[in-house]
């Protein structure tokens, strides 16, 4: 493995810490201000425009066609979605942020890629880990105490401070924490970080961040445990250690009375009939949202009704919570089929980085499409360039079209 204190470019290292500031004051700026899209646009512009200027660039022309490609994927169902239904807001300024995710990907991540990889997303863990906390302070501050804070108050104080700071926010703020601390090669360190991810979902009810916080940690352990050579070892013990929690659990379900246990994972965890959480059906609450979402693409399948438009379109006043449903809502099957084949090329290109010896960077660009995908069965937006999560999964998957030529070795 690539030492994390190798050196970079002092300049390089600039336009990292930039970029990685700049996505952890996503929630910052949507409580200061409702220009926060306008105003975050304008910093990740400024930044690439410097970055560009000033850092060489090392792809090959093949690797450029590539990335190229990827950005047409992402851009051409948008433009053919806004040009067939004309909305009155096109939020057509996601593409230039979007281009600019490109741009950045493809100075900013230079070789050895296992290095760079590491010393961004750690990083960018931090400053995550750091607006979680802020953010939830924030949230607190019609909180009575610290105390209460798992009898819901922190989560009802979110939904209360302003729609734009929903729980969820958090949740994914803590999903993209954990996700960046893979490269750190202490189990301990990586534990602590998912412990602080699992306490600050708990905190605001964000179960859809407990879901990616798991994910990503699981991720990273797979990638561990790969590259120390104990696999099949602690397959073996998994195995055995799950047989062992089934039996544990057969016990408590025969001791205590299931109805209980039901009503409080439902209650309490899922949160299912909460006024303030979905509708009250199956799936914590979107069903419904989701068979609407469903009938609308149904009515408009093959362009959508427009880029990020859908919401107004349901009925609920809510976006369809679930990435595909979303997508092919906002930009019909063909925007779909084009999101589809840009995993596909980020898949083949982690597949690339992996046997080219940069298996690290190629574990970053595979948890960070599962769990993008793990955490878009109950969330969108997937093509949205105004999140924390969005911007490292673009980021991640436009740099993975660079394959270094340096090898640095197994994990």
């Amino acid at each position: 493995m690539t030492s994390v204190g190798m050196r970079l470019n002092p300049f390089t290292e600039l336009v990292q810490g930039a970029v990685a500031v700049a996505a952890a004051a996503i929630p910052l700026l949507m409580v200061a201000t409702e220009d926060w899209q306008t105003i975050y646009g304008g910093i990740i512009l400024a930044v690439t425009v410097v970055a560009a200027m000033a850092l060489p660039w090392r792809l090959t022309l093949v690797e450029g066609g590539r990335l190229l490609g990827m950005l047409l994927l992402l851009i051409v169902p948008i433009v053919a979605s806004i040009l067939v239904n004309q909305p009155e807001y096109s939020h057509a300024e996601n593409i230039g942020v979007l281009i600019c995710y490109a741009i950045l990907a493809s100075v900013m991540f230079v070789e050895p890629r296992d290095h760079v990889y590491a010393r961004f997303f750690l990083l960018v863990a931090f400053t995550q880990g750091v607006a979680a906390l802020l953010t939830l302070n924030i949230v607190l501050i019609d909180s009575d105490n610290f105390v209460d804070l798992f009898d819901q108050g922190a989560s009802r104080a979110a939904f209360e401070f302003e729609e734009s700071m929903h729980p969820n926010f958090i949740g994914l703020i803590c999903v993209v924490m954990v996700f960046g601390t893979l490269g750190l090669k202490s189990m301990t360190q990586r534990a602590v970080a998912v412990a602080l991810g699992l306490f600050l979902c708990a905190a605001v009810s964000s179960r859809s961040g407990m879901l990616g916080v798991v994910t990503a940690y699981g991720c990273s352990e797979i990638y561990w445990l790969i590259g120390s050579g104990r696999w099949r070892r602690l397959t073996g013990l998994a195995t055995r250690s799950g047989m062992a929690m089934l039996v544990l659990l057969a016990g408590i379900f025969y001791w205590f009375h299931p109805d209980e246990i039901f009503h409080f994972v439902l209650d309490k965890i899922l949160l299912v009939g909460d006024g303030q959480r979905g509708l009250g059906t199956g799936a914590t609450g979107r069903l419904e949202i989701w068979q609407a979402a469903f009938e609308l693409w149904l009515n408009n399948p093959l362009f959508g009704v427009g880029y990020q438009q859908s919401s107004s379109y349901i009925g609920f006043g809510l976006y369809a919570h679930n990435m595909i449903l979303v997508i092919l809502g906002d930009l019909g099957l063909f925007g779909l089929v084009c999101f589809l084949l840009f995993t596909a090329v980020a898949v083949w290109n982690a597949h690339a980085l992996w046997r080219s010896g940069q298996r690290l960077a190629a574990a970053y660009v595979a948890t960070m499409l599962v769990v993008y995908y793990v955490y878009g069965v109950f969330e969108g937006r997937a093509v949205n360039a105004g999140n924390p999560l969005s911007a490292t999964f673009f980021l991640v998957t436009f740099a993975s079209c660079g394959i270094a030529r340096q090898t640095s070795g197994r994990p």
